[in-house]
């Protein structure tokens, strides 16, 4: 019975970070920043900081596309050496002493 009470007691917790999610996810106003944190929106300071994280966020999508296109590299360089080795033949023999 005690493996039972264990599943009971996540089976509550979950159910009440769930209950709590909604909650607070129903309420976004109260975690929403005012203006004086935020800033005006129409500033040059914010216009600024939108450029900057737009500028972070280009930056970080050119890094993954460099990567996926490192590891494409290396995928067609494998096929090729595959397919280089499949046309070679293997001369059985030596030299007779």
């Amino acid at each position: 019975m005690r493996g039972g009470t264990r599943g009971g007691r996540s089976l509550a917790i979950a159910l009440t970070a769930a209950v709590a999610a909604a909650i607070v996810l129903s309420l976004p106003d109260p975690a929403a920043a005012c203006t004086v944190c935020f800033g005006d929106p129409d500033s040059a300071e914010t216009r600024g900081l939108r450029g900057a994280i737009l500028f972070l966020l280009v930056l970080v999508g050119l890094v993954q596309v460099g990567f996926v296109r490192l590891f494409w590299e290396f995928r067609r360089r494998s096929k090729a050496i595959d397919d280089r080795k499949k046309q070679l033949r293997v001369v059985r023999g030596g030299v007779r002493s």
